[in-house]
C-alpha cells in the first residue's frame, strides 16, 4: 500500500471518528449535562479538518509520486470544513445526511476548523520529515 492511499485511509478513520462522536458522545454529554469544555461542539469541525487535510495529502501523493505539500493538504482540508460549516446554514452542510438537521453556524466551529488545519499541517510536515529521513537512512544503507 503507498503512502497516498494510507494518509486516504488515514483521513477516513477520522472522518469515521468524527460520526462516532456526533452519534454517541455528543448526545451523552448533552443528556447528562457534562461540561467537557465545548469538546462535543467543537471537536467535529477539529476533527473534519484534519480528515480532509489527509485525505487531500493522499490525493496529491496519487497525483504525483513524492507529493510533499502539506500546507496545500491542510489549505484544502481547512477550506473544505470551513466551507461546510458557513453554508450549512443555506444547504444543511455536507452530513446531513448522516445527522439530524437544525444545524446553525457558530464561530467557534470555524476556530475547530483553523486549529485542526494548523495541527494538520504540522503532523503532516512531521510525517513527510519522517519519510525522507527513512529513504535518506535507507540509501545511506545500500551505499557501499
Amino acid at each position: 500500500m503507498n503512502d497516498g492511499t494510507k494518509k486516504i485511509l488515514l483521513g477516513l478513520g477520522i472522518g469515521a471518528a468524527v460520526v462516532l462522536e456526533k452519534i454517541a458522545y455528543r448526545p451523552f454529554i448533552y443528556e447528562n449535562h457534562i461540561n467537557d469544555f465545548h469538546i462535543a461542539d467543537t471537536f467535529p469541525n477539529f476533527g473534519m479538518a484534519v480528515g480532509w487535510s489527509y485525505i487531500m495529502a493522499g490525493i496529491f501523493n496519487l497525483m504525483r509520486e513524492k507529493s510533499n505539500c502539506a500546507g496545500c493538504a491542510a489549505l484544502a482540508g481547512t477550506m473544505a470544513a470551513v466551507t461546510n460549516e458557513v453554508l450549512q446554514v443555506k444547504v444543511g452542510g455536507l452530513d446531513r445526511i448522516l445527522i439530524a438537521e437544525g444545524r446553525t453556524f457558530d464561530i467557534n466551529d470555524i476556530g475547530a476548523s483553523l486549529v485542526g488545519g494548523l495541527v494538520a499541517y504540522g503532523l503532516l510536515k512531521w510525517a513527510n520529515k519522517s519519510v525522507e529521513n527513512n529513504d535518506v537512512s535507507s540509501l545511506e544503507k545500500s551505499a557501499p
